[in-house]
Order: structure tokens, then C-alpha cells, then sequence
């Protein structure tokens, strides 16, 4: 479709990005100190695709957002990451990559959140399996101070209590990272 007639693929687009600000101001009126724009499939297309279909869009959508942005695209998004970091979000949300290979590849200024697997290991796994796959992520990710430990997408409504709690409280005696909304400044504790 975006070969046969990319025009009205564009026009349905700038109607997606009125419809991604109404939510994202509604995260912000509920109190959100950061929003969070999400793009479910944008993992699917081809570097030029993504820079053609979805980055243009996504950037409108964040210039309009009066707080911290955190972009999450779904999938592996290797292949995007540096379009990913020019959309103007001050944090990318990351789901199936490899954390360390993609550091070089993002600018200092923009946070890397992700990616402890939300079925494989917060649904599926036991309180342990959480505690250690979180621990890893950390080590893994220790050197970078641009770095906030999150899932790689959303949790499933099943998770149990206990795992994300695992999650938490594993992150709570590491150390911490976290985005101050009036500086959009990344402040480390450890």
C-alpha cells in the first residue's frame, strides 16, 4: 500500500498524529510527569520506510507534548535507533535488542529504557528468574549513565504481583536512574 498510493498513507497519518497528542495531553492532565508515545508496528519497516512513514509523524506528535517524551516502538528496532533518537523524544523504549550493542549508536542526551522481557521473564518466570534477569540487564548496562531499567514493552494484566514487585525491589538495591521532568536532565543514584 505505502508503494501504490503513499499520499493517502501520509494523509492517514497526520490524522494518527492528532490522535496520538489527544493522548499523550491526556497522560499529561492525569498527572504524568513524563508521556509515553507508543508505535506498535513501526519495528516492521525498513530504515527508509521508517524515516519516510513513521519518524516525520512521531516527531509531530512530541513537538506537541509539554513534557518529556519517551518513545516506545514495539519489536527489534535495531535498524531504527538512530531515527528512533532524532524524533525529538528525550527517552527511547526498547523491547527485543541487544542494549549494549545500540549505546554508541544513542546520543548521551537521550535515555535508553528497556528491555527485561515482559512474558518470557516478568510473566512466565519466578520471583528469582526476575531478580537475576534484572540484575544482568544492570551489569550489562552499569556503565551507562543514560540508562533506566524498564520492561522491553508492556506488562501482561497476568503478571504476577510478585515478580514485578522482584523487578522493583531489585532496581531499588542496585541503584536507580530517573528523568527530572523540569530539566529533562537524567540524575543517577547507586
Amino acid at each position: 500500500m505505502t508503494i501504490k498510493d503513499p499520499e493517502f498513507v501520509k494523509a492517514v497519518l497526520e490524522f494518527s498524529v492528532g490522535m496520538a497528542v489527544m493522548g499523550a495531553k491526556a497522560q499529561v492532565e492525569l498527572g504524568a510527569e513524563i508521556a509515553l508515545v507508543g508505535d506498535p508496528t513501526a519495528s516492521l519497516l525498513s530504515p527508509k520506510a521508517y524515516q519516510t512513514f513513521a519518524a516525520p509523524y512521531t516527531r509531530k506528535v512530541i513537538e506537541q507534548i509539554e513534557r518529556p517524551t519517551i518513545l516506545h516502538v514495539c519489536g527489534q528496532t535495531s535498524h531504527i535507533i538512530e531515527t528512533m533518537c532524532g524524533t525529538g523524544a528525550q527517552g527511547i523504549s526498547v523491547d527485543l535488542v541487544d542494549l549494549p550493542s545500540i549505546v554508541s549508536r544513542v546520543p548521551s542526551e537521550v535515555v535508553i529504557v528497556g528491555n527485561l522481557s515482559p512474558v518470557g521473564t516478568l510473566l512466565n518466570g519466578t520471583a528469582e528468574e526476575v531478580r537475576k534477569e534484572t540484575r544482568e540487564l544492570l551489569d550489562k548496562m552499569r556503565e551507562v549513565p543514560n540508562y533506566i531499567l524498564a520492561t522491553g514493552c508492556e506488562i501482561p494484566l497476568e503478571t504476577p504481583y510478585e515478580n514485578i514487585l522482584a523487578m522493583v525491589e531489585t532496581v531499588k538495591n542496585y541503584g536507580y536512574a530517573w528523568l527530572h521532568p523540569n530539566t529533562n536532565r537524567v540524575k543517577v543514584t547507586r
